[in-house]
This record gives structure tokens, sequence and C-alpha cells, in this order.
């Protein structure tokens, strides 16, 4: 996605989950600060959102943030932000 290259992110895996969410991982490589986890994924939500918003191709919008695998089948996962069309964006920590 070309809108998140100009701002610096990595290019996510994208798909479109059955309850209608469009979701974007992110796997980062090192350990960031909670606010910092945060910021990174509202800020790429937003971004995600004002670039399919013209689009009406969905209106619920998921990022969710990895870190490094601890193991062979493993995920370890930071957090998600959510965003619905007419609704605040959350963020719940995994913690």
């Amino acid at each position: 996605m070309k809108a998140l290259k100009e701002k610096g992110y990595p290019e996510p895996n994208l798909e479109v989950s059955d309850t209608g969410f469009l979701v974007a991982t992110f796997t980062l490589s090192g350990p960031p600060t909670r606010q910092s986890l945060r910021t990174y994924a509202e800020e790429a939500l937003l971004i995600i959102r004002n670039t399919m918003h013209p689009h009406q191709v969905v209106k619920s919008y998921r990022v969710t943030l990895n870190g490094p695998s601890p193991g062979p089948g493993l995920i370890r996962r930071y957090g998600v932000a959510r965003y619905i069309e007419g609704y605040q964006v959350t963020w719940e920590p995994a913690d």
C-alpha cells in the first residue's frame, strides 16, 4: 500500500475477515514501548482507512501488531487497534 510506504510503514499482510473487517497485520522487529505500539497501530489504521474510504470497500478496520515469534508456530501479539465507521478508534493491548 503506497500510502503506508510513504509514511515509513512496512507492507502489512492484508485480508478481509469473515466478520467484514479489513485486517492489516504488521510484524515488528523490536520491543517497542506500550505508547509507541498504540500510536503505531492507530496511525497505520487511519492511513489505511483514509486510503480505502473513498472506495467504500469495507467499513470496519483492524490493525494487529505482532512481534518476533518466540518459537516455531508461536505468535507474539502486542495488541490490536479497531475502527468501525461512526465510532472511535480503540486500542486493546495484548496483556
